[in-house]
């Protein structure tokens, strides 16, 4: 089993800061005409709007100071009309953030961001300048040497010369080393580079249903990152769009953080983060859906990368369907269970159910086992079987239960290194 990550250069500690907030606007109290009276009516408009102004300011006193303890007032939006302005989230606490709090915030998070660019050539006059608006997309800084992480989709290729790297402060850096994930949609990058700030990962149990976040869009050369606030809708959430979908390798990672909110085309790409600034992943929008690449996938790979300066990611080989994913299989596929790893493909030719000369076969798995525990997890919604191998290393020892024609039974299998290429 893999340790906990230690980084080679420890990682700058960021404080927990007041959490983002978006601005709302409800209508404040309302106070309802009275009615008519036919005795003493101006007397009881007058008594009526002194109480009703009373009750007011008490009420406004009683909420800023008991509010987030209150059940009920804590899900209400509060706002004080003063000349600073405050930023809001519903996150269930009312903990607002001027603009000194959200500006000294951004800051620290600018600190661990990097802009990627092609390379231009040196040539004189304007042709060599590097536009804000040109970059690639960003990434984050996971040591103080120099490793970045982001996606594919901004890194396309693996030659090194073909990009740079911008960190606070608009230092340019040459990249050295491009390192792609073959499990995940990851890529490492490494610049020669000394003192850098480096991000906090938010853990998994941190990101449920509800949970609010901000999307930051740094702007380099403008200086003014552009913050959108996003909330978590399903934290485990996988693409389905096509029955093909439903069938699953055990090395790639396929999760995703489900999103709502209009996420502009503009944050394709962007950087999301917890309201205490830790980061959560890479945004993808596009289409009739928004969605995090979470960082949890690859927190093996990044203490491969750190000790070894590689991945070795490691191999099973087989291809399944997640039977806590799926309802109305048919029995014969099922056994009528809902949770566990059926070795199963549509089409064995493209994607085998069990791959040759792989681990798997080599330790006895067949098309139609159902792995339901492996070293005593038991594989559910919270722990697919990728998710689990995406924690093991090459030579780790598993020993898998398995559900095969209605009987229980054991089997032992030896991992391997999955290939790069």
């Amino acid at each position: 089993m893999k340790s906990k990550i230690s980084p080679t250069s420890p990682k700058s500690s960021i404080k927990k800061e007041d959490s983002l907030k978006n601005l709302y606007s409800d209508e404040l109290n309302k106070i309802e005409k009275p009615q008519k009276k036919r005795t003493s009516t101006i007397a009881i408009i007058l008594l009526a709007i002194f109480f009703g102004l009373l009750a007011g300011v008490l009420s406004q006193i009683i909420l800023f100071t008991y509010g987030s303890s209150i059940p009920i007032i804590d899900k209400l939006n509060i706002f004080n009309n003063t000349t600073q302005t405050s930023i809001i989230v519903g996150s269930g606490k009312n903990q607002s953030a001027n603009v000194a709090q959200v500006n000294q915030q951004s800051q620290k998070i600018s600190a661990t961001i990097a802009r990627i660019f092609k390379i231009k050539s040196e040539e004189e006059g304007l042709q060599s300048a590097y536009l804000d608006s040109a970059s690639l997309g960003d990434g984050f800084i996971i040591t103080n040497d120099g490793y970045l992480v982001t996606t594919k989709q901004v890194v396309g290729d693996s030659q090194a010369e073909n990009y740079v790297v911008f960190v606070q402060g608009n230092v340019k850096y040459e990249v050295k080393e491009i390192i792609p994930d073959p499990a995940t949609n990851f890529v490492f990058i490494k610049i020669d580079a000394k003192g850098l700030d480096t991000v906090a990962f938010s853990k998994n149990d941190e990101l449920l249903s509800l949970t609010d976040l901000f999307l930051f869009q740094p702007h380099f050369f403008s200086q003014t990152p552009s913050i959108l606030n996003a909330q978590i809708v399903a934290p485990i959430y996988y693409a389905q769009d096509k029955i093909e979908d439903i069938v699953k390798s055990s090395e790639l990672m396929d999760r995703k953080i489900l999103i709502g909110n209009e996420i502009p085309a503009s944050f394709n790409y962007a950087l999301a983060f917890t309201g205490d600034s830790k980061a959560v992943g890479i945004v993808q929008t596009g289409g009739s859906q928004n969605y995090i690449i979470p960082f949890s996938q690859i927190t093996g790979e990044i203490e491969s990368i750190l000790a070894q300066g590689k991945i070795n990611q490691a191999y099973l080989g087989v291809h399944y369907v997640d039977l806590a994913e799926v309802v109305n299989l048919p029995v014969e596929i099922s056994s009528n269970l809902s949770k566990g790893a059926v070795i199963y493909s549509d089409d064995e030719e493209a994607r085998p159910s069990v791959e040759k000369n792989s681990p798997a076969q080599k330790g006895g798995l067949q098309t139609g086992d159902i792995i339901q525990m492996i070293n005593n997890t038991e594989l559910s919604q919270n722990m697919s079987l990728n998710d689990f191998i995406s924690r093991q290393s090459p030579g780790d020892l598993l020993t898998m239960r398995i559900m095969r024609g209605g009987k229980s039974e054991e089997i032992k299998i030896t991992l391997e290194k999955l290939n790069n290429e």
